[in-house]
């Protein structure tokens, strides 16, 4: 099974949502954050299944119950999450994460 890494951008915007979903209401936080486990679990054991977003590389899950995408990419022999996004926010946003060298280890 593949490794997941995250942007470290990524996993600063999954904090910032936690937050704001947990000052909704309490421990809804805690369950935005299970539906993401469940989704980086679902990516980890299939993740050609997703379909591209647009005409690139990079793949996209939607969350069942929240309104976010996951973005992701098998690069070698791990798969690199750019962003944890809302689906109505800023589109494309994060495409800048995917310029560049990923670290492989």
């Amino acid at each position: 099974m593949k490794r997941i890494l995250t942007d470290p951008e990524a996993a600063t915007e999954l904090r910032a949502a936690a937050e704001w979903y947990e000052q909704q209401r309490a421990g809804l936080g805690a369950e935005f954050l299970a539906s993401i486990d469940e989704a980086i679990a679902t990516i980890q054991r299939c993740p050609t299944v997703f379909p591209f977003f647009k005409d690139t590389s990079i793949r996209k899950y939607p969350l069942q119950r929240f309104p976010y995408l996951v973005f992701y990419e098998e690069v070698e022999s791990n798969i690199w999450i750019y962003a944890f996004a809302h689906m109505k926010r800023r589109p494309g946003y994060w495409l800048d994460r995917v310029q560049g060298d990923k670290p492989s280890e």
